[in-house]
């Protein structure tokens, strides 16, 4: 099965070169790289220039002309890959292999079953561990906000994010992380919402559970990979347009993809209510008003339209 990768990134030079390097060791390995980076200067594009020649698998670069958008520069290379490889799988450009059969474990699924329209590994977060702090869990399922469980999407809008303290082996679920591996026909017929923008997107809630309402979309645990959660590359305001993102996205993946019945909208306002208060602690945390101001920003711009 021919695969290639896809890693869209924006001022990480480094991270993405950590993360190449690493790709090194994979037991099978890509036909072809695509990166597209839409970084302030040309620190990327240098670097990959350096190591093409010399890397074991074909690198391509493509510079993103439109303001960044992890939706829109996922798109551009789909359209430049689907058609030369049978399986893409999605990178973050600082994630980092450390199991040498990371792509393999993987790809196997694909090959044995041909109804399987995308899977995902377990990714091991350095930063953002909140999910396994026992009291911001139970915050979470009060609250119907996206934790860790069994890849289910929840009436509220969010959902639980596929993980191996709950699913032990090899499981079938509605929705996938953003570092994710797709059968390239499933592009035929489904790309990324570039209306989705910002940090905070769910780009990767709204894409896999639209894909799984055709194909399989499958959980393997014993396939994982390091995602360091860099902090670099991020605006000074970014807890604030962090917020806003997260808020305004919300709404507008709730009325994409779920009913608009009673049962539906209760749980979408109690989520709401649940991740305002978050925000309100976060600013409590680091004394610093921008999560409100960003939440206020949303609900203004919501109520606009």
């Amino acid at each position: 099965m021919k695969f290639g990768v896809i890693i869209p990134t924006k001022d990480r030079r480094e991270d993405l070169f950590e993360c190449l390097m690493s790709m090194r060791s994979q037991s099978v390995l890509p036909e072809i790289v695509v990166i597209i980076d839409s970084s302030k200067d040309n620190e990327t594009e240098e670097m990959i220039k350096e190591i093409k020649h010399s890397y074991p698998v074909q690198l391509v670069y493509i510079r993103y002309k439109k303001p960044p958008s992890s939706t829109g520069q996922r798109n551009v290379g789909i359209e430049y890959i689907k058609d030369k490889v049978d399986l893409i799988h999605f990178l973050d450009d600082d994630v980092v292999f450390f199991q040498s059969d990371y792509f393999e474990k993987i790809n196997r699924h694909f090959i044995e079953d041909s109804s399987i329209g995308g899977g995902a590994g377990q990714i091991i977060q350095i930063r953002h561990v909140g999910y396994r702090n026992k009291l911001g869990t139970l915050f979470r399922k009060i609250f119907l906000l996206t934790d860790e469980g069994t890849g289910k999407l929840k009436p509220s809008g969010w959902a639980s994010i596929p993980s191996d303290r709950f699913l032990k082996k090899f499981s079938y679920v509605e929705v996938l992380p953003g570092v994710a591996a797709y059968r390239s026909k499933v592009f035929k017929h489904f790309l990324f919402d570039e209306k989705l923008t910002g940090p905070g997107t769910r780009e990767d809630l709204d894409f896999s559970y639209r894909v799984s309402q055709t194909y399989k979309l499958f959980f393997e645990p014993q396939a994982r990979i390091l995602h360091k959660a860099t902090p670099s590359g991020r605006p000074k305001n970014w807890l604030e347009v962090y917020a806003f993102h997260y808020t305004y996205n919300h709404f507008y993946l709730f009325k994409k993809l779920l009913p608009q019945d009673l049962f539906h909208i209760l749980s979408f306002i109690w989520s709401d209510i649940g991740s305002f208060l978050g925000f309100i602690g976060v600013s409590l945390k680091f004394r610093n008003p921008l999560p409100i101001i960003g939440v206020l920003k949303a609900y203004k711009a919501l109520l606009t339209k």
